[in-house]
C-alpha cells in the first residue's frame, strides 16, 4: 500500500473514531434534559455491586461482567479512605460507559488505590500483572505520580482523572480541567470583550498558586495588566482584610468623606442634592480595575461574593471572572455572582449525564463523574480500531484530530498534555448561559 493510500485510510479511520465517540457522548445524554432526567432500564446484572461493599472491606479488585473479554482495562480508583465516596461515583460513571459501549471484548479490572500514593503504586503493579492494556485513573495527583513509573515501564496508556497538568508525561494524560487552561480561556475572552485592567483575588493553596503562575503567559498573550493582587487563607474568617485591600475601600471611603466636606461647606441647593445622593454610598470612585479574577469555588465563594459587594466592588460595573470551580449549580444561589463569566464545557451534555447517573444509581454525583465516563468511552472507542496494530496504542490515543466526549472536544498529545476547547458561561438567575461556544474543531477537513 502506498503512503498516500495509507494516510487516506488512517484519516478516514480517525474521522470515524471521532464520530463514534460523539455517538457515545450522545448515548450518555439520551432520554431528556437535566430538567427532565431519563429513566433508563437498569444495566445488566453484575456479580458484584461495588456500592454495596463497605469501604473498609472494599477488595483490591472487582471484576465487571464479561470477565473473559480479551482486552483487559484497569480502573485505578480510591475505593477506601477519604476519597472513597468520589471513587465509587467515578466507578459507577465508568460502569455506565462500559454498558453503553456494550463491547464483550473488554475485561474490566477495578483496583483500589485506597487514596494513597503507595496504594496507587501497588494498584498499578496489580494492573500490570493482570495484563492491563489501558488504565483509567488514578484520581489524585500524588497517586498518579506514584503509579506513573510502573505504568510507563509497562508501556500502558493511562487516562488519569486528576486536573494536575504537572503529572503529564508521555503515555500519562491527566484528563481533569486544569486551572492553567481555565485562566488562558477566560482572560482571552475578557480581553476580546475590551477588559484590560485585571485584579486577582487568589487563595493561598496549591490551586491558587497554579492560577497565579498561569497569569503571566495569559497576560502576555492578551495585553491585559494586573493592577491589584491579593491572597487569602482558605477560610471565611480570613477573607475580610484581602477583600478590603483589593477593593481600595479605605481610600475610596476617605475620598467620599472629603467630597462630602466640600459640598457641606458650599451649602447651596445643588450641593445639598448631591449630598443626599452620597448619603446612599460608602465610597467614591472605582477600585481601579475593570475585571476581577476569583479562583474560588463552593463553599468559600458564597462568603467571598457578598463581601465584595459589601466593600463596593459591584458586579454590575466590574466584570467578575472565575475558573471551572464555578461549574457547580450551587453557585447559582449567590446573587452577587450574576453576570460573572467562567470557562467550562458546554453544560447540556454533562448535566444530562449527571442526571442520568443520579436517576440510575440514586444519590448525588460529583461534576468530575463525566471524566470517568469519557475515559471509559474513549477506551471502548479505540478498542474498535479496525487496524489491530494500532488498537489502543499510544498513536491511537494521540490522533491529531482529537475526540469529542461528554465534556466536549479534547486532544491528547504525545508528551502527555491534554488540550481542551472550553465554552465561556455566564451565571444568570435561571442557570448557566453559553455566551461563547467551544470551538468544536480539532478535526482536520474530511479526507475523501
Amino acid at each position: 500500500m502506498s503512503m498516500a493510500a495509507s494516510g487516506q485510510r488512517q484519516g478516514r479511520s480517525a474521522a470515524i473514531f471521532c464520530c463514534l465517540l460523539a455517538l457515545l457522548a450522545l448515548a450518555a445524554c439520551a432520554g431528556g434534559t437535566p430538567s427532565s432526567p431519563p429513566s433508563p432500564a437498569s444495566p445488566p446484572e453484575r456479580a458484584h455491586a461495588p456500592s454495596a461493599i463497605p469501604p473498609a472491606r472494599q477488595p483490591a479488585a472487582i471484576a465487571f461482567p464479561r470477565a473473559q473479554g480479551s482486552i483487559p482495562v484497569a480502573l485505578l480508583l480510591p475505593l477506601s479512605g477519604p476519597q472513597a465516596e468520589t471513587g465509587r461515583a467515578l466507578l459507577k460513571a465508568a460502569e455506565l460507559a462500559f454498558f453503553d459501549a456494550s463491547d464483550p471484548r473488554l475485561r474490566i479490572l477495578v483496583e483500589n488505590t485506597a487514596g494513597t500514593a503507595e496504594g496507587a503504586r501497588e494498584a498499578a503493579e496489580r494492573a500490570v500483572a493482570a495484563g492491563a492494556r489501558v488504565v483509567v485513573g488514578p484520581l489524585l495527583s500524588q497517586a498518579v505520580a506514584a503509579a506513573a513509573p510502573v505504568l510507563r515501564r509497562a508501556g500502558i496508556p493511562t487516562l488519569a482523572l486528576t486536573s494536575d497538568a504537572r503529572t503529564a508525561q508521555p503515555g500519562i494524560w491527566p484528563l481533569g480541567f486544569a486551572p492553567e487552561a481555565d485562566v488562558a480561556r477566560i482572560l482571552s475572552f475578557a480581553a476580546a470583550r475590551g477588559h484590560r485592567r485585571l485584579a486577582a483575588l487568589l487563595p493561598e493553596t496549591a490551586y491558587g498558586e497554579r492560577v497565579l503562575n498561569a497569569l503571566g503567559p495569559s497576560l502576555r498573550r492578551t495585553g491585559m495588566t494586573v493592577v491589584a493582587l491579593a491572597r487569602y487563607l482558605p477560610n471565611a474568617a480570613a477573607l475580610d482584610g484581602p477583600v478590603r485591600r483589593i477593593a481600595r475601600y479605605d481610600a475610596r471611603h476617605r475620598a467620599l468623606l472629603a467630597e462630602r466636606a466640600v459640598l457641606e461647606a458650599l451649602g447651596d441647593d445643588l450641593s445639598r442634592e448631591i449630598l443626599a445622593e452620597l448619603d446612599k454610598r460608602d465610597t467614591l470612585g472605582r477600585p481601579g480595575f475593570d475585571a476581577l479574577l476569583l479562583a474560588e469555588g463552593d463553599p468559600l465563594i458564597r462568603s467571598l461574593a457578598p463581601l465584595l459587594a459589601y466593600y463596593d466592588v459591584d458586579a454590575t460595573s466590574i466584570q467578575f471572572l472565575g475558573t471551572g470551580l464555578w461549574d457547580d449549580p450551587v453557585v447559582l444561589r449567590e446573587p452577587n455572582l450574576r453576570g460573572a463569566w467562567f470557562p467550562a464545557p458546554e453544560p447540556r451534555r454533562p448535566h444530562a449525564l449527571i442526571s442520568r447517573l443520579e436517576s440510575r444509581f440514586g444519590g448525588s454525583f460529583p461534576r468530575i463523574a463525566t471524566l470517568a465516563y469519557d475515559a471509559m468511552a474513549l477506551v471502548a472507542l479505540l478498542a474498535r480500531e479496525p487496524d489491530v496494530s494500532r488498537r489502543l496504542t499510544m498513536a491511537a490515543f494521540t490522533d491529531p484530530r482529537g475526540f469529542i466526549g461528554v465534556d466536549g472536544p479534547l486532544r491528547l498529545h504525545p508528551d502527555g498534555r491534554v488540550e481542551r476547547h472550553l465554552a465561556v458561561l455566564e451565571i444568570r438567575k435561571g442557570g448557566f448561559a453559553v455566551i461563547d461556544p467551544a470551538d468544536p474543531h480539532f478535526l482536520l477537513p474530511p479526507i475523501s
